[in-house]
C-alpha cells in the first residue's frame, strides 16, 4: 500500500463499525489470509495485495462484488484461483459480518456469487 492509501484508511478507522475494526486489528484475519493463499499456491507478494483487497472491502472502499476481478487484475493469479480464493474468503471472513457489510452499503457476492490505528504499512 502507497503512503496515500495508509494515511486514508487510519483516518477511517475509528468511523468504522467495532465488528469490522475488530476483524481489522486481528491477527488471525491476516493468517486466514495467508493460509488460504497457500492453500492455492500464490506467492507471497500475491497474498499481500489479496490482503490489501481485503482490507479495501473492510474499509468500505471497494466494493466486495468486485474482488474477485480485483485479485486476477491486482494480485495476478488466474481466474481459477480467483474463484476459490473468493469463496474460502467470503466462507472465513465476510460471512460471519454480512450484515455489517450491508450496513455499510456492501452488495455482498463476491463477483456475482476510538482504538489505536493498526500499522498499514
Amino acid at each position: 500500500m502507497n503512503e496515500t492509501t495508509v494515511n486514508i484508511l487510519q483516518e477511517n478507522f475509528s468511523v468504522l463499525p467495532q465488528e469490522i475494526r475488530n476483524i481489522i486489528v486481528d491477527q488471525a484475519t491476516r493468517e486466514k489470509i495467508r493460509s488460504i493463499g497457500q492453500k492455492y499456491a500464490v506467492s507471497t507478494e500475491q497474498i499481500l495485495s489479496i490482503q490489501d483487497e481485503v482490507f479495501f472491502i473492510l474499509f468500505g472502499i471497494e466494493p466486495l462484488s468486485s474482488f474477485r476481478t480485483n485479485i486476477v487484475e491486482k494480485a495476478g493469479v488466474t481466474y481459477d484461483q480467483a474463484l476459490k480464493i473468493a469463496y474460502d474468503l467470503n466462507s472465513l471472513v465476510f460471512k460471519p459480518i454480512t450484515e455489517t457489510l450491508k450496513e455499510m452499503g456492501e452488495g455482498l457476492s463476491i463477483g456475482g456469487d476510538e482504538e489505536a490505528m493498526p500499522d498499514f504499512s
